[in-house]
This record gives structure tokens, sequence and C-alpha cells, in this order.
């Protein structure tokens, strides 16, 4: 992925971006080992046959983990740093689900050189994460 490094004056309203990302069980084993989170919800099959879901969920922080790449990579790219962060679960993701990452520029504060970001992750239209992000742009490496 070539990354994107918007300068602040180039940011408007209304901008996108967006991910493809398909998660693995693969994924799922390097969060767990990462993150040392080994619930059963999340990695014991005969517990997540059992849970309302009928079988395991990825853990919500590494489907949005990829808000990173987003950001980082793509909008604003590498003058990007995410300041603030609120995610809302709606639905569970699980391995082998294919998913759509979606940025947009809502507010931008000229004072403070940030912006709003509003997201989305979908899954075939379904909408499974809402939030929002407020990303501060430096540039020369100075935020």
């Amino acid at each position: 992925m070539k990354s994107s490094k918007f300068k602040f004056i180039e940011i408007k309203k209304g901008m996108t971006a967006s991910l493809n990302v398909e998660i693995t069980n693969d994924d799922v084993n390097n969060f767990v080992e990462l993150t040392g989170d080994r619930n059963p919800l999340h990695v014991d099959q005969d517990f997540g046959k059992k849970s309302a879901f009928k079988k395991n969920i990825v853990h919500g922080f590494l489907t949005t983990s990829y808000v990173s790449t987003l950001v980082g990579m793509l909008l604003p790219g590498e003058n990007g740093l995410i300041i603030s962060a609120t995610f809302d679960f709606l639905m569970p993701v699980f391995e082998d689900d294919k998913i759509l990452i979606v940025g947009a520029v809502d507010e931008i504060s000229k004072s403070s050189h940030t912006f709003n970001m509003s997201l989305s992750i979908t899954r075939k239209d379904k909408l499974l994460v809402k939030g929002s992000l407020l990303i501060k742009v430096g540039e020369n490496g100075h935020y």
C-alpha cells in the first residue's frame, strides 16, 4: 500500500478514504498473542458455539485497529495522528469476514490543525461499527 501525505491545507470537508480487509484466523491469533486477550468468546470454538452468536467473534479492537492504517497511510497519511476515537460496536465481526472501513472528513479546525472524521465499518452493506475520530495533522515532524 502506497502511503499518502496530505498537508493540512489539502484536507477538505467530504474527503473520504476506504480500506478493504479480510479478517483471518491468523489475525485473531496474532492479536491474542499481542494483547493476551484469550476471552473464550474469541478463541474457544465450543464456547463460541454455545454463545448467542453461534460461533467465535473477532475482538472489537482488532477490527478497529485497521483505523490506524486508514489514518496513518491514507487520510491524511504520514502526517496524521489520532488524538481521540469513539466506537459503537453494533454487530459482531467473524473470522473470514471481508469488511470495508470508510472514513469521511466532517469538520476542520484551522486553529488546531485537526479534523473530525466519521467512521463506518461494514460487511456487505451491514453496518458493524460506527465511530468518530479527531485527527491532528502535522508537517515536517511537528504536531
